[in-house]
């Protein structure tokens, strides 16, 4: 299990644990209370923030308990100030809830100078709950705003250095268009879930995740609307009426971004799902790789340029590669995109999944290498993709010395559908075929020809049907399987999101779920997905010699649901026989090398060896035979006339299939010779 998962898990059980608290008290505040109350009743709410959170019991105090806010507008302009919270470290037993008396019927407001809610300096275990939070766009006292100003003034949402900070069903809005800000922007954080909440009215990111780890945007909806203004900040990145991201991730290690949708909705904004930008930064947690992150089950409409983009930056450097992501069941419209729909830049080993690219002017898939940043060995793995509709440009692009792993790549009606042509590195699977989608744009209907076409009889293509938990597929229907609805709150005090066509509520509808000619696929909704299943093989019987070792490949293939990683163990080593495996774990599809070393004195004989890979709930095996050969005499091998110490390791690489003078120049001399051999005879005997 990964930090992510394992952090994840913990929160779950805490908000299963926390239903219904023992000894917990509940506490009120409104815009028309009074600091004068006792605050123990709605008919008795306090005013202040600051007086509640002095106030109520626990220590800290408000640990263990719930601020209820009643109805109404709270913050600048208003007598309640704002939710400040500084060394606030609650615990699981014991956390603190701010949560709305109505979901979304509570509203904090910023005046564009700070943030609505601002939580710092190890604040931890804070739960807010149906909770809707706003800036405001204001230039402030004493700048120029004309579009270069650096100010991170006017933000919904704040937080610095903070742990097990949970906001869900809330809504935000409005950051201030003149400042490099996020709705909600976490910083130097850890461990922190943003679930089943929607986003309106951004200029930059949605969410940011910045120098942090562990961090989870869960079902989470984007709508930029007004995007930037003229003379806003931002527009050296996207132009005037646009978003950024949805999350960016800057960096984050080991971080999830989960059943997400970007939706302009009816208006020309645009915005892209998500950046990995590798910068390397450090905070009190640092220097941070952007590592581990993975983007799965999530959508984006209308996409503006790099839909997701990972990339190296500042410096050269493995820390300056996003290294180890996941992109897997995506779907990026790129419709009206005058860039890449989804761009990967010096990566190291990421692993791309049934993904569905569509309709642009520009590239749809683009590898690329500007060799500037990030590591010297760069590598990506892609299978079971359909890129379409990109007219002018080329569908897939390789344009960088990357080491490919790719198949099942379905490329048509584009400009050019793969760059370099067929076959090049793209996979005896890879084709120009018509995937045969029709209507359907998250999930491939019955009968299209990317149906049962990809890896192991998986569908070609993206599927997002079901909701994704701590970074495993579940069985859980993401979408409403009667009205086709994505799951969302209630409608905030303004009518935010009550906007027809341009609303989390009926985006459904603009994505064609069981409409508009794409019917739910047969049993959804009561019968689950395939669970993780997976094969293993090895290459075959081996021979090794005494004094010797000899190499074994072994490759765990995904046959059907989400991959999870699996750790490798072997049975049945004879006496002297020792064995290692690099890596240990993977995630399949995923090759592993295990290393068998025989021992001068190991036992003779052939014997029957059992690999095993666990994970995910369930294990697999594969068997070979292992020979171990005496030392065989030595020979004048080399042809120097006499017999010697030299000949006798040849006899034993040869035995064990190993060139001549593999040893290597172990001490340095500049040549590889018999003083090298030796040194290995030396350390075989423990010399």
């Amino acid at each position: 299990m990964n930090h992510s998962t394992a952090s994840c898990l913990a929160l779950s059980a805490l908000l299963a644990s926390i239903a219904a608290p023992i000894s917990a008290s509940t506490y009120y505040i409104s815009p028309a209370g009074s600091n004068a109350n006792s605050g123990t009743s709605a008919s008795s709410p306090w005013l202040t923030f600051a007086h509640a959170f002095a106030n109520m019991a626990g220590s800290p105090a408000g640990c263990g308990h719930t601020l209820v806010l009643r109805n109404g507008v709270y913050g600048d302009g208003t007598s309640t100030g704002k939710i400040s919270l500084a060394g606030k470290a609650c615990s699981q037993a014991a956390p603190l809830t701010i949560r709305a008396e109505n979901q979304r019927q509570a509203r904090i407001s910023d005046g564009g100078t700070a943030a609505a809610i601002f939580v710092s300096s190890g604040t931890k275990w804070i739960i807010f709950d149906g909770i809707v939070a706003n800036s405001t766009t204001v230039c402030p006292p004493g700048i120029t705003c004309n579009g270069s100003q650096l100010i991170a003034t006017g933000s919904p949402f704040k937080a610095q250095n903070v742990d097990f900070i949970t906001i869900k069903n809330s809504l935000f809005r409005n950051g201030n268009a003149y400042a490099n800000n996020a709705l909600v922007g976490f910083v130097d954080s850890r461990d922190c879930l943003v679930e089943d909440t929607e986003f309106y009215n951004y200029h930059r990111h949605a969410i940011t995740f910045f120098v942090s780890e562990r961090m989870t945007a869960r079902r989470v909806y984007g709508n930029p609307r007004t995007g930037k203004i003229p003379n806003g900040y931002g527009l050296q990145e996207s132009p005037v009426g646009s978003g950024d991201t949805l999350v960016s991730f800057y960096p984050c290690k080991d971080c999830l971004l989960e059943n997400g949708i970007v939706d302009p909705g009816i208006s020309p904004a645009r915005a892209a799902l998500s950046e990995m930008n590798a910068t390397g930064n450090a905070y009190t947690h640092g220097p941070m790789p952007m590592s581990g992150t993975k983007v799965l089950g999530s959508i984006c409409l209308k996409c503006r340029p790099n839909g997701i983009y990972a990339n190296a930056r500042k410096a050269a450097g493995a820390i300056y590669s996003p290294t180890d992501i996941t992109i897997e069941n995506v779907f990026i419209d790129a419709t009206g995109n005058t860039a890449n729909a989804s761009r990967y830049s010096s990566v190291v080993n990421a692993r791309l999944r049934h993904l569905t690219l569509l309709n642009g002017s520009y590239n749809g898939l683009v590898f690329d290498d500007p060799g500037t940043y990030g590591a010297s060995t760069i590598s990506v793995s892609v299978r079971d993709v359909i890129v379409k509709g990109f007219a002018s440009r080329p569908g897939v692009l390789l344009a960088g010395a990357y080491v490919l792993t790719a198949d099942k790549i379905w490329s048509s009606g584009n400009g050019t559908n793969f760059s370099p042509a067929l076959p090049a590195q793209w996979g005896a699977g890879s084709a120009t075929t018509d995937p045969g989608l029709g209507a359907c744009k998250l999930w491939i209907p019955a009968g299209a020809a990317a149906k049962g076409a990809g890896t192991n009889g998986s569908d070609i293509g993206a599927t997002i049907l079901y909701r994704y938990q701590n970074g495993q597929l579940t069985n859980l229907p993401l979408w409403n399987p009667t009205t086709g609805e994505f799951p969302h709150g209630a409608t905030d005090l303004d009518g935010t999101n009550d906007n027809p066509g341009d609303s989390l509520f009926d985006v459904h509808h603009r994505l064609n779920v069981n409409r508009n000619g794409c019917p739910f696929p047969a049993g959804y909704g009561s019968t689950p997905p395939p669970a993780f299943n997976f094969s293993l093989s090895n290459g075959g019987n081996k021979t090794v010699a005494r004094g010797a070792s000899v190499a074994n490949t072994l490759n765990a293939s995904l046959v059907s649901g989400t991959a999870q990683a699996v750790s490798f163990s072997v049975a049945g080593l004879p006496s002297g026989v020792t064995a290692s495996f690099s890596p240990g774990s993977c995630a399949p599809d995923c090759a592993a090398t295990m290393t068998l070393n025989a021992s001068t004195s190991a036992a003779l004989g052939t014997a029957p060896l059992t690999v095993t890979a666990a994970g995910g709930g369930i294990a697999r095996t594969s068997a070979f035979t292992m020979t171990v050969a005496p030392a065989p005499a030595a020979t004048d091998i080399n042809g120097d006339g006499i017999t010697n110490v030299t000949d006798v390791q040849l006899a034993v690489n040869q035995a064990s299939g190993v060139s001549a003078c593999s040893t290597g120049d172990i001490n340095k001399d500049g040549a590889c010779n018999v003083a090298d051999v030796q040194l290995v005879i030396n350390k075989a005997l423990g010399l």
